[in-house]
């Protein structure tokens, strides 16, 4: 029935649709949103993600071993800058961020294989973890979309 249909701007904002940059625009701002529940107190420790988004992506997301499917060599290099626990989704974001945020410094041999960014990187990363943005954007559209960082996704 066309009533039941979506509207074709609802259609056209839907995060499959976005561009490689915004997608990857996206999953920084979350791991920075998580990083900030860490840095105010909301969480005890680095390790015990207490936060309201950390702890719903841990427990709707939950990708455990998320090393297997970077790869070896990522995971090596990233590894040498920054502790990251491989059964947290939350730290899996965050690796995403920094090796986004810090991918000139990266050695040319892991530029290779992440790909030019925004496209070849979030090819690279979609390709390991198919759900990892429509699962967290669920999240955030649910429960978050009215916090300032995130309202650009949602207009």
């Amino acid at each position: 029935m066309p009533k039941l249909r979506p509207k074709a701007i609802t259609v056209m904002r839907h995060p499959l649709l976005w561009n490689s940059e915004k997608r990857m625009s996206f999953l920084q701002d979350v791991s920075d949103k998580v990083e900030s529940e860490r840095q105010q107190g909301k969480v005890e420790s680095e390790r015990q993600l207490q936060g309201p988004l950390s702890s719903k992506i841990e427990r709707i997301v939950a990708i455990k071993r998320w090393d297997r499917n970077l790869g070896f060599t990522v995971i090596q290099d990233i590894s040498s800058h920054r502790r990251y626990s491989l059964n947290c989704t939350c730290d899996l974001l965050r690796a995403i961020r920094n090796m986004l945020h810090h991918y000139e410094d990266l050695p040319p041999h892991v530029q290779g294989l992440l790909g030019l960014i925004p496209k070849g990187f979030d090819d690279y990363i979609t390709s390991r973890y198919p759900d990892l943005l429509i699962k967290v954007y669920k999240i955030v559209s649910q429960d978050f979309k009215k916090e300032q960082c995130f309202k650009k996704y949602f207009q």
